[in-house]
């Protein structure tokens, strides 16, 4: 019986030791978690705080413990804290994100788990806040790193955008280019065919310029044409200027003068010019070039070839013939 009641009163006290000692366990477990823990009534008042709380939030135990937790989290206003409560006692936990500023006056994003426990009849709030401030400042740089990402792309993308619609420009100027060569190409090869229509021989190689009487026939239907010619032949006239100065179409006075000459009217304006350009040749010592400007032609290159077609040899070449054959008479 004795023993009995000994071995009772051991066992009675060794239980307020175990009590304490799973008390500083806690504690010290607690203490050790890297996240700030903080237990709030339901009134807001804080009734502990670990280690990890205090030197997130700047303030000593004491000053914790005298504080409520909107002192803590300027966003937890009455109102909200209310809104909160309603919902950890429903759903027993919430994870909110949220500003603090600590005791030294610096900005912290934290995240917030908040627990509802029930303990022997009190309710309590359990707080576990981690400081997320240099995962959000990365969030941040990335934001910004992805909109200048994509600022850049719209400039580089309204860059090409310029660069095909300048090439675009440039192939069509080209296109067109291409067109209007090949249209100045077309009108260089009708003038040719034209040339050569117009470049039959008018006087055989061995009549000489000298020898025809009358140039022009005796025809009183086209005297108005051939006067127009011998007056404007060191012009560069052609079949519209004639037409117009006396008063036909084109069409018209070239089947006149063919029907009644058989020849076409650039046939007698050349004609007339290569008589006129065998005497300044044989007569004056002027250059190809001034003699080709006297009798109409623009360009010394078509006189030069009329001249060629007409008599078979260059202007150069007829006049020095002409020479030594009135040197050797």
């Amino acid at each position: 019986m004795i023993s009995s009641n000994c071995l009772l009163a051991q066992r009675q006290s060794q239980f307020p030791w175990q009590q304490q000692e799973k008390m500083r366990l806690t504690e010290f477990l607690m203490n050790h978690v890297p996240d700030a823990v903080c237990w709030v009534q339901p009134d807001k008042q804080l009734v502990y705080v670990n280690d990890e709380a205090c030197s997130l939030f700047g303030y000593s135990r004491e000053e914790l413990l005298l504080m409520t937790i909107d002192q803590i989290y300027p966003d937890f206003s009455p109102e909200v804290w209310s809104q909160y409560w309603t919902t950890i006692t429903k759903q027993d936990s919430l994870q909110v994100e949220s500003l603090h500023q600590t005791k030294q006056g610096r900005i912290l994003s934290v995240e917030i788990i908040i627990s509802y426990l029930n303990y022997d009849g009190k309710e309590y709030g359990c707080i576990w806040s981690r400081d997320i401030t240099a995962r959000k400042q990365l969030e941040i740089a990335l934001k910004k790193a992805h909109q200048l990402l994509e600022c850049r792309f719209e400039e580089r993308t309204a860059q090409l955008k310029e660069v095909n619609e300048q090439l675009c420009r440039e192939i069509a100027e080209r296109q067109r280019a291409e067109v209007e060569l090949k249209k100045q190409v077309a009108l260089s090869h009708r003038c040719v065919v034209e040339l050569q229509q117009v470049s039959e021989p008018l006087l055989t190689e061995t009549e000489s310029p000298s020898a025809s009487q009358s140039l022009f026939p005796n025809c009183p239907q086209l005297s108005e044409v051939f006067n127009f010619i011998e007056s404007n032949y060191q012009q560069p006239i052609g079949l519209g200027d004639v037409a117009k100065a006396v008063g036909y179409s084109p069409a018209y006075l070239t089947d006149l003068v063919r029907r009644l000459t058989g020849q076409t009217v650039y046939r007698w304006i050349a004609e007339r010019r290569m008589t006129a350009a065998c005497s300044l040749l044989q007569e004056t010592d002027q250059t190809i070039d001034q003699i080709a400007k006297s009798v109409g032609y623009r360009y010394a290159v078509c006189f030069f070839r009329q001249f060629r077609q007409s008599f078979g040899m260059t202007p150069q070449v007829w006049r020095n013939a002409q020479r030594e054959s009135e040197a050797i008479d």
